[in-house]
């Protein structure tokens, strides 16, 4: 099963609640994608950012990053959590995306997808 979501932040308690639910999926079987943008609202923190993208149980991280100014947040989560991004939703700025990874000296291997939109 695969699902996917942006999930807003001010919905933290719906998208908690869908985060978790998700969760309880057959692992072999299971895999959610979040494309959401790491906004800081509504109150979320840090934690709920990289709990939402990547921290719950089958959860990929596919960032939201349309403009250069997305970019910095979600250095901050990789900085702050571990996580691995799949890899990135934008317009035309998967190379910003992973230059930005390795100018903070967060690499991974890859950025498996682009999603250009």
């Amino acid at each position: 099963m695969v699902g996917s979501a942006q999930r807003p932040p001010s919905w933290p308690g719906g998208s908690r609640g869908q985060t978790d639910a998700f969760g309880k999926n057959d692992p072999n079987f299971s895999q959610f994608i979040d494309y959401g943008d790491a906004a800081q609202s509504a109150g979320w923190n840090d934690h709920d950012i990289w709990y939402a993208a990547y921290g719950a149980p089958y959860d990929h991280a596919l960032p939201q990053a349309y403009n250069d100014g997305q970019i910095p947040r979600w250095m901050t989560i990789k900085r702050e959590y571990v996580t691995y991004y799949t890899g990135v939703l934008t317009q035309n700025g998967y190379a910003n995306f992973w230059d930005a990874l390795n100018a903070n000296g967060l690499q991974q291997d890859e950025l498996r997808y682009s999603s250009d939109i």
